[in-house]
């Protein structure tokens, strides 16, 4: 696969942020009758770190000068799961981030959709 097709790919599959934080949201308010999903504590837990990261986050001059200064387009992948607490506490910086440019767009793939490019980038 070549690298613009890797990239056309990840704007058709991936999610936008408005989208991820949607499908958040609906696994939290919205369990599934039958007992409490695996993790679900977790997540409820994240969602509200996530919430509260996106109220208080204010990038710095510096950072808002240097990414305002990408001249270039760039795609910046994200990939993540809502049981993610790294995740929790780092996306919603990431996003505000992403919107000081509109050379920056930003795509999330879910992890445990997406196992073939988390193999890739194991640490």
């Amino acid at each position: 696969m070549t690298l613009k097709n890797f990239r056309d790919e990840i704007l058709h599959s991936g999610l936008t942020y408005k989208e991820y934080k949607k499908l958040f949201a609906d696994e939290v308010h919205n369990p599934p009758h039958m007992g409490e999903p695996k993790n679900y504590d977790i997540k409820k837990l994240n969602f509200s770190r996530s919430t509260r990261v996106e109220k208080q986050f204010v990038p710095s001059d510096e950072l808002f000068n240097t990414v305002n200064n990408i001249s270039e387009r760039q795609l910046w992948i994200v990939l993540t799961e809502s049981w993610c607490g790294d995740s929790a506490q780092n996306l919603p910086v990431i996003v505000k981030v992403s919107e000081l440019s509109k050379n920056v767009e930003l795509r999330i793939l879910l992890r445990d959709s997406n196992l073939d490019i988390m193999d890739q980038y194991l640490t």
